[in-house]
């Protein structure tokens, strides 16, 4: 195999990214010191600078490493919802620290100017970085907790005893755990995620997916798809009316006698869906912990 100093480098960024312990906070503050680097990073750089210079100049790679941040993002707050254009927006600053790299390789004349100079590059990067997030997401910007939870306690907090296939479940997660747990049974399942990395998972925005109409036997969705629409309707942010539009995508994808299962609950959309759906809801309040979940939903097509 030819040895890719190219590939390399991008992959380095990429674990870097994915690998960081920091908090969001952390990321997002200007002014914090984020200039520690590899020990090696500058050695590299310099031994192939002759390659790397012009790969770093064209910035080729700067998209995929502002999804790798945004999927990095996602693990810190799944409310955080980054728009075609925010991730422009951070592409943009990965271009401009690509084109720094280059520049500095390009008039070093020496290793040590390398190592000298890559500090200060680093934290301008990180200013950069931390202006757009502020500016995307404002006040935001804070770490919640996440979790991915047992094909099994999904079931049963959505209260299905059975499914009609075939099955999609909304926010799979990366790992699609629901959806290799219906599929090991023989049951036709796929999953949909932003993240969504497994077999029979497919990566999208639920917001602006076509779900097809008439064609699913049911829908799913554990602590994904309501949660995050009750998050931006209590929080009176416009993101809820395009929760409102998708949901009611989803009820068109459902075949009749369809269902769509989900927690926690959407009463204030639910109470007024019309005599074309059954509504169960199924209070969770057995499990205690005085949880704001109301209870969970399903939602079965009438006609």
């Amino acid at each position: 195999m030819i040895f890719n100093p190219a590939l390399g480098l991008w992959r380095r960024i990429r674990r870097r990214i994915a690998g960081t312990g920091l908090s969001l906070d952390t990321v997002a503050d200007a002014e914090a010191q984020l200039t520690a680097l590899e020990a090696d990073l500058p050695a590299y750089l310099w031994a192939y600078r002759e390659v790397l210079g012009p790969w770093l100049a064209e910035a080729a790679a700067a998209g995929d490493l502002a999804d790798q941040l945004v999927r990095w993002l996602h693990r810190h707050n799944q409310f955080l919802y980054a728009t075609a254009q925010t991730r422009a927006e951070l592409a943009q600053v990965y271009v401009q620290a690509m084109a720094d790299t280059a520049e500095l390789l390009a008039e070093a004349r020496t290793l040590p100017e390398v190592e000298a100079g890559m500090p200060h590059l680093f934290a301008e990067h990180h200013k950069r970085l931390a202006l757009a997030l502020r500016v995307a997401f404002g006040t935001r910007l804070r770490d919640t907790v996440q979790s991915e939870y047992s094909p099994g306690l999904q079931l049963a907090m959505l209260g299905l005893d059975r499914v009609e296939t075939p099955v999609l479940d909304v926010g799979c997660g990366a790992t699609g755990a629901l959806v290799a747990h219906l599929r090991a049974a023989g049951i036709e399942a796929m999953g949909l995620d932003r993240d969504a990395q497994a077999p029979g998972t497919v990566m999208g925005d639920w917001l602006i997916q076509d779900f097809g109409r008439s064609v699913w036997g049911t829908v799913t969705s554990h602590l994904g798809f309501s949660l995050h629409f009750l998050h931006h309707h209590l929080s009176g942010h416009d993101l809820a009316y395009d929760y409102a539009r998708a949901y009611r995508r989803i009820l068109a994808s459902l075949k009749v006698g369809g269902r769509f299962a989900y927690a926690p609950a959407l009463p204030f959309v639910e109470d007024v869906l019309g005599a074309g759906y059954g509504v169960e809801r199924r209070s969770l309040a057995s499990y205690g912990g005085g949880l704001p979940i109301e209870s969970s939903t399903v939602v079965t097509r009438l006609v």
